[in-house]
């Protein structure tokens, strides 16, 4: 019996993170959890910082946050964009934040941006910046069930 609650514990944590794993996936596919803008890399990165925080405040303002999950993720990207197809060339991500809490974000998101290796990737034509919202893509999993 003792040796059967921790394999018991350890499935049903297994379960979960599969269960939250495929909500992602799913909510990825429908568009949910995530926002996207971009800036053509002739923009000078001191340009981009105000307009990437603002655009960044925007969005956290519509952020959902179910059973107080507010956890927030960013990923900074150099992407050539070439016709319809978008290939990544660079990226960073920056660590996770919640959501009513971004100032240091804003901090390490204006760092990266004015540190990027433009010089690195000659065919960069676009600088992009994913914000991933954990609270909406939960909100989207329980609006399914």
């Amino acid at each position: 019996m003792g040796v059967m609650m921790p394999l018991l514990a350890g499935l049903q944590r297994w379960y979960a993170k599969h269960k939250l794993r495929q909500a992602t996936i799913a909510a990825a596919i429908a568009g949910a959890g995530g926002s996207i803008t971009a800036w053509p890399i002739a923009t000078p990165p001191a340009e981009v910082v105000p307009s990437a925080q603002a655009w960044l405040a925007d969005r956290l303002a519509t952020v959902r946050t179910p059973r107080g999950i507010d956890t927030c993720g960013l990923a900074l990207k150099l992407v050539q964009q070439e016709g319809s197809h978008w290939r990544r060339l660079w990226s960073v991500q920056i660590p996770c934040f919640a959501r009513h809490t971004p100032q240091e974000t804003y901090q390490a998101l204006a760092q990266q941006l004015l540190a990027l290796p433009l010089a690195d990737y000659p065919d960069a034509t676009h600088i992009e910046l994913h914000l991933v919202s954990i609270g909406d893509i939960v909100a989207y999993h329980d609006q399914r069930r």
